[in-house]
């Protein structure tokens, strides 16, 4: 039996997507790219991988369908011929053979190794989506003990301005980095000479240097610019470390460029960019000899973004850093250089800031928690540093042995309030003493609820100015989402379960089951009587309204995530993070707004109030914060010019503040630490 391309698509994306339900409408956006076909289609493509897989329509096991929700493939594991691993994806594949089902179809352990058996030739499915040799979590259970000790570094520089990125050249003679000495005119490129410390200014450019990667003869430094202002200005710049001559434009016009690193033979980069606003993050390649641009490998899965690539010292292979806006899930995912074809997947416990190789086999990660060393052949993480991790900011490995390191001298927040009503109006708040972490409004003027963190202890107390009092004080971690209209409590994920906090009993209340996985865009509704949260189940959205004076959840939805009052209608987030428009909670009778603001990552938020939508998006250069005038046109920001902000903001009960977390300019020092030798035990 021969599968057609498009069945071969319709197989590969439910693949991708095998968490969760796909509608018919997604199936077209992604498979048939635009092509007007007609639903009949897609339910022929599917009756034809059931047949092809032996799956009884009556009664389906392997693709399952839910009226209204779509289709989803429930097998965890593919068995494929080892003759068939590396092959090139076929415009027709032959195939007799079934996809086979893990037991229940959930993979029994962390750790597990996928076999490889006869039987099956879906190659692009394997190679894409489930043919991993090695599939581990990212795990305290799996660390092993090994402390880096940062009192023994070396201090390289400590010149003024806040650094974000750094790179040594391949020879170990030169260190390349960037530094903001002015926060209104962007980060510049500087280049060190390692021998006499003397330090040179490469750049001179408009808006922020992001990062930088030394070619391979290190003759060259290539660097990313995007504008401070949001515009549609990435460029790829290089420039010659013998700094003769001015700098080279290669690429102009993207939206937005990230984090690079060098393609195999020096022959160009890798790097990560939005090409134009509301496009996917993706990665590239850029070939220094022809100058062409082209995709860094297919991927057709709009909801997942690469976000950094690291070339091994063999040149044989990639760490690609992957984050999924469905599910908020991180992955470490190692590829073959060559075919693209995925060797190992990590999932991460955390999001990841930087990530280089010691060898060929270990890499070094950071995230916000600790430095880990991963063997990937393995899967053993060696725990090297834990205390002060937001003190490291950007770190790269030269030949496995020294570790170059950005060391933040302060982590300076600061709380800016502006005006919604008057263009250019605003003012910092006032914070009690110590490192407050979140700052909401607490139902009155100059009341606010206020979170500190000291090393791995929040503390939760309400604020006004004159007074303060604590409420909470634990070690496990606290994400402030909401105040209640009146001030009377607060909303929070407290260890990641959906908790309240009420100031006139000081107690805390558990909302959500322990097993539950709740969303970031909980919130009050029904003016504070009930609190709507959405809950993610095996990758299905299931909203629930839980009702403060019932003290139990009295309604639930799914395939919907968060939801907002407007007016006397409601605002729905779908699973797949579409704006609807509808009259009720339950209604079937659903708009989708003419604005679709992405609000799929995990520090981003919304809020509705009156009939204004407000909102904060992530690009690569940071957070900004959006309002749209439902049923209007256009759209307005507040973040300005050289603000650095976080995306979770609070908007005050009248509608007329906004609170945004600043991050203010800090100096950072440059620091090169001996890596030590890790001890398995």
């Amino acid at each position: 039996m021969a599968i057609e391309p498009k069945v071969f698509d319709v197989l590969r994306y439910l693949c991708l997507q095998h968490e969760r339900y796909v509608s018919l409408q997604e199936l077209h956006d992604e498979v048939w790219q635009g092509r007007v076909v007609s639903d009949a289609a897609v339910r022929r493509a599917i009756s034809k991988l059931r047949a092809l897989l032996g799956d009884d329509p009556k009664d389906p096991t392997l693709i399952k369908s839910v009226s209204k929700r779509g289709y989803r493939i429930t097998c965890d594991r593919v068995d494929v011929p080892e003759q068939y691993r590396d092959a090139e994806t076929p415009d027709t594949v032959s195939a007799n053979a079934k996809l086979a089902m893990a037991g229940d179809g959930r993979v029994s352990s962390p750790w597990a190794r996928w076999s490889i058996a006869s039987g099956m030739v879906l190659l692009v499915v394997v190679a894409m989506t489930f043919g991993l040799l090695r599939q581990y979590r990212m795990s305290p259970d799996t660390l092993l003990s090994h402390e880096l000790v940062f009192a023994d570094s070396e201090l390289l520089s400590d010149m003024p301005g806040e650094k974000s990125a750094i790179a040594v050249s391949h020879d170990g003679s030169m260190l390349a980095f960037t530094a903001e000495m002015d926060q209104f005119l962007g980060a510049q490129l500087f280049l060190m000479q390692l021998d006499s410390r003397r330090v040179l200014q490469l750049s001179e450019s408009a808006g922020n240097v992001l990062d930088l990667a030394f070619s391979a003869d290190d003759q060259f430094i290539y660097y990313s610019v995007n504008a401070t202002n949001g515009s549609s200005g990435g460029q790829l710049n290089r420039v010659a470390t013998s700094m003769d001559g001015k700098p080279e434009l290669l690429l102009e016009g993207w939206f937005a460029l990230g984090k690079m690193d060098l393609l195999p033979q020096g022959r160009g980069i890798v790097f990560v960019a939005i090409r134009e606003k509301n496009s996917p993050i993706r990665l590239y390649e850029y070939d220094a000899i022809t100058g062409n641009v082209n995709s860094f490998y297919g991927r057709s899965d709009r909801h997942t973004s690469d976000i950094l690539a690291k070339l091994s010292p063999a040149q044989d292979k990639y760490a690609v850093l992957s984050r999924s806006g469905f599910n908020n899930v991180w992955s470490l995912n190692v590829i073959e250089a060559a075919s693209k074809s995925l060797l190992s997947q990590a999932i991460l416990e955390s999001p990841v800031y930087s990530m280089e190789w010691v060898s060929d086999t270990e890499l070094l990660v950071l995230d916000r928690q600790a430095i880990y060393r991963v063997d990937i052949d393995s899967g053993s993480i060696n725990h090297l540093f834990k205390k002060a991790f937001h003190w490291v900011t950007d770190f790269y490995v030269e030949r496995g042995e020294d570790l170059y390191y950005l060391r933040q001298q302060g982590n300076d927040f600061s709380f800016f309030e502006v005006s919604t009503l008057e263009a250019n109006t605003g003012r910092f708040v006032d914070t009690p003493e110590g490192e407050v972490w979140q700052v909401l409004y607490g139902g009155t003027n100059n009341a606010y609820w206020c979170l500190r963190l000291s090393g791995s202890t929040y503390e939760l107390s309400a604020y006004d100015y004159d007074t303060e009092q604590v409420y909470l004080k634990v070690n496990r971690k606290i994400e402030l989402l909401s105040g209640s209209p009146e001030g009377e409590s607060v909303l929070m994920l407290l260890g990641g379960r959906l908790a309240l906090l009420s100031k006139s009993s000081s107690q805390v209340v558990y909302l959500s089951d322990s097993h539950e996985l709740v969303g970031h865009h909980a919130n009050f509704i029904n003016d504070g009587k009930q609190i709507a949260y959405g809950v993610n189940s095996d990758g299905e959205w299931v909203l629930k309204v839980y009702d403060l004076a019932e003290r139990e959840v009295v309604f639930t939805r799914a395939e919907v995530k968060a939801a907002r009052s407007y007016l006397e209608r409601w605002i729905l987030l779908s699973a797949d993070d579409v704006f609807f428009a509808a009259d009720s909670l339950d209604s079937e009778s659903l708009k989708k707004l003419s604005i679709q603001p992405d609000v799929s990552e995990i520090n981003t938020r919304w809020f509705i109030w009156g009939n204004r939508l407000f909102w904060s998006e992530y690009d690569i250069s940071g957070a900004r914060v959006y309002s749209h005038v439902l049923g209007e046109d256009g759209v307005h920001e507040y973040t300005k010019e050289g603000q650095r902000i976080s995306g979770r903001f609070d908007v005050s009960d009248d509608g007329e503040r906004l609170l945004l977390r600043h991050w203010k300019m800090s100096d950072s020092e440059i620091r090169r630490l001996r890596l030590p030798e890790v001890t398995r035990e």
